[in-house]
Formats: structure tokens, C-alpha cells, sequence
């Protein structure tokens, strides 16, 4: 009985895995661009342009005042939105190897496989984000960084003001220790 439930049924190939990976990722990208065309998101993904500058603006050691963030870069290797990229990638290659099994058994592995997917790609991306200042980091954040043109506007000052304000919340609730920001919150 075991052996009809992983040997039998329509199998897929590398190939197939990989075209279905590719239809994922494509899937998502298509999402971005067609929700990044209603006005209502492209407002939200100018927050997200305007979260990423001051994060930016941070990091790179300038004071977080609007004219720094202003020009500071709207991509940023740590990003979700790249994250899910990543994950995509991940999970060609994780899933690769199931394309033999049933698809009942193939579906329910890939489902329990999801966290150590998104555990390795989240390890992935704070490593590039680590190695971003050499040939190979920005070579590997290429497509991390490409899919954040879909997903992040440029920003006005008003919602750059926001972000400041929200990164120094967030730096103050680092500061305060996680249990006291959790208490202040009603």
C-alpha cells in the first residue's frame, strides 16, 4: 500500500518541477504588477519606498531627517517582498527532489516542508544582505532587488515623515525591550 502512494501517479520530471517553480514565481510577479496598478496600493507601496529610505538612511549612518532619506535608495537586501523571491528559488530546489511521489503525498511534503523553505531563504537573504558590498552579494541581490521595483514607489515627504516616525518607534521599542513594547500595546 505504501509503495502505491509514493510510486505511482503521475510523477513529475525536474523539468516539471522547475516549470512549475517558474509559474510561482511568475504568478507572483504578475500579482505585483497588476495590484501595483490600482491607486490605492501604489499609496501603500510609496509607505514601503518610504519605509526602505529611512532603514537606508539608517544604516548607512546619516542622520534620519527627511532631505537624507529623501535620498536615500527605496530597495533595500532585506526586504519582503524579495524574501518571497527567494523563497520561490528555495523551494525549486528543495522540492525538486519529491517530483517522484504521488501528488496527495508530493502536496502534503511541500506543505511541511514550507517552514525549513522559509527559514533558509530568510538565512539567504540576511546573508546576502550581509556580503551586498562584494561582486558576488550585489550579483545575487539582482533579482531581490528587481522585484522591489514592483513592489515600492517613490515616496513624498509626508510619508517619508511617517517612516521616520515608525523606525523611531521601533528603535525605542528595541531600546524599551520587547516585553514592555508588547505591554504598551493595547
Amino acid at each position: 500500500a505504501a509503495s502505491s502512494l509514493l510510486g505511482h501517479g503521475a510523477p513529475q520530471s525536474v523539468g516539471a518541477v522547475l516549470i512549475e517553480g517558474v509559474a510561482r514565481a511568475a504568478i507572483l510577479l504578475g500579482y505585483l504588477f497588476l495590484i501595483g496598478r490600482l491607486r490605492n496600493v501604489q499609496r501603500v507601496f510609496e509607505y514601503h519606498g518610504a519605509e526602505h529610505k529611512a532603514i537606508n538612511c539608517l544604516e548607512s549612518g546619516a542622520a534620519v531627517e527627511v532631505g537624507n532619506v529623501r535620498l536615500a535608495s527605496r530597495l533595500h537586501p532585506r526586504c519582503g517582498t524579495g524574501f518571497l523571491v527567494v523563497v520561490a528559488l528555495v523551494s525549486v530546489i528543495v522540492f525538486t527532489p519529491l517530483g517522484w511521489l504521488f501528488w496527495p503525498v508530493r502536496i502534503a511534503c511541500q506543505i511541511a516542508l514550507i517552514p525549513l523553505v522559509a527559514g533558509v531563504a530568510y538565512e539567504v537573504i540576511r546573508g546576502l544582505a550581509r556580503i551586498r558590498h562584494t561582486r558576488f552579494g550585489r550579483i545575487a541581490l539582482v533579482p531581490v532587488l528587481a522585484v522591489q521595483r514592483l513592489s515600492t514607489r517613490e515616496p513624498d515627504d509626508s510619508q517619508i515623515e511617517v517612516a521616520i516616525a515608525a523606525l523611531a518607534a521601533a528603535r525605542a521599542g528595541e531600546d524599551a525591550g520587547v516585553g514592555e513594547v508588547h505591554a504598551a500595546v493595547p
